[in-house]
């Protein structure tokens, strides 16, 4: 497998577990972006998995911002 491939497959990953954290916490789109530090359309382009805007350690950022 490519490393573009491999990190494709890490973004799609982490952008689940952003989502599921995120519907665990019942929290609206405004107040993710929010909580995130990012826009509304950032959040609705990562929650539709339009990822190419986000960079992995940025994923895992958003995942360990929600754990916390």
């Amino acid at each position: 497998m490519s490393d573009i491939t491999e990190n494709g497959q890490q973004k799609s990953e982490l952008a689940s577990k952003v989502g599921s954290k995120l519907l665990r916490l019942d929290l609206s789109i405004g107040s993710s972006a929010k909580r995130l530090g990012i826009t509304q359309t950032e959040m609705t382009q990562l929650l539709r998995g339009e990822l190419d805007g986000f960079s992995t350690e940025q994923l895992q950022g958003f995942v360990q911002e929600l754990e916390g």
